[in-house]
């Protein structure tokens, strides 16, 4: 099974960033457009193996506005925000 973790604040620059706002470089929200914008048939592949969606960030804007993005895909069951926890 799979495992679909997604973080925000991709580059130290833009960290905390508006996810909606101009960034210096992509973001999490630019990732998950431009996966809602892939094959559907193919995401439904990936969908059928996914446990669980999770974004996990210190950005709460940026991780509740990349899972709207995956949820309005209505392929995965499960999305989890949570903030981002180092582990060493």
């Amino acid at each position: 099974r799979i495992e679909i973790r997604l973080d925000h604040d991709l580059s130290h620059e833009d960290g905390y960033c508006n996810p909606d706002g101009p960034t210096k470089e992509k973001t999490g929200t630019d990732f998950v457009k431009w996966l809602a914008a892939q094959d559907f048939t193919k995401l439904e592949k990936i969908a059928r193996l996914t446990d669980f969606v999770l974004m996990h960030s210190y950005n709460p804007p940026g991780a509740l506005r990349m899972a709207q993005i995956v949820q309005d895909l209505g392929l995965f069951d499960k999305i989890i925000i949570e903030p981002f926890k180092y582990q060493h």
